[in-house]
């Protein structure tokens, strides 16, 4: 009896995990793209700003919350290196599929434009951060704000939850773009060797 109750676990477990691997393929088959234009524009600004040419991280807040919108490319490569599921500001109404955009203190809510990363942080919490620093209008209380680049346990195993947006709640981001563990990494290492600031454009 108890063998056939293990088989039935062991196969309703490997059942789980097939669907999981078939659903995160068709995610990444929807994964949004980097328009070349933006890619043009990124290498342009950071030319003229003297920052990091090579490397650009862009978040995607105009894709649903459920698809991987956060990238790392490599202009140098002439493709995107890493991409993460990725929590917007959950704002004074919570989180929900659709983001909506503030630069206002307190309000708990993503701010458009571009951004330079800058040092490392630890955060009260004990996650590791970046600062952001606001470079547009639309962005420029980021530093006021607290703003950061940051991981997330609950984005550990970076799971694209598409069509259900991702339930990340306000305890996840009020503002700050949050990323899998393994894209902050990403971005922290290359954010350390590169002589210039890099940049991370948010846009929608």
């Amino acid at each position: 009896m108890k063998k056939k109750l293990t088989r039935k676990v062991l196969a309703v477990m490997a059942g789980i995990v097939i669907a999981l691997g078939i659903h995160q393929i068709f995610c990444c088959m929807l994964t949004p793209d980097i328009p070349a234009e933006r890619i043009e524009a990124a290498r342009s600004y950071c030319r003229k700003h003297n920052m990091s040419t090579r490397y650009f991280v862009f978040v995607d807040y105009g894709a649903h919350s459920g698809k991987r919108r956060a990238f790392i490319y490599d202009s140098e490569a002439g493709k995107t290196i890493a991409t993460s599921i990725c929590a917007h500001g959950c704002g004074k109404k919570g989180w929900g599929a659709a983001p909506t955009f503030s630069n206002v203190p307190n309000s708990r809510c993503s701010s458009l434009g571009k951004y330079g990363i800058g040092a490392w942080r630890r955060m009260t919490v004990g996650l590791p951060s970046r600062q952001l620093h606001g470079l547009e209008k639309t962005n420029s209380n980021a530093m006021r704000r607290g703003i950061l680049l940051h991981p997330h346990p609950l984005f550990c195993l970076d799971i694209a939850t598409y069509p259900l947006p991702l339930a990340c709640g306000m305890s996840v981001s009020q503002g700050c773009v949050v990323t899998s563990q393994a894209f902050f990494d990403k971005a922290n290492a290359l954010a350390e060797k590169s002589g210039r600031p890099l940049l991370l454009w948010v846009y929608a």
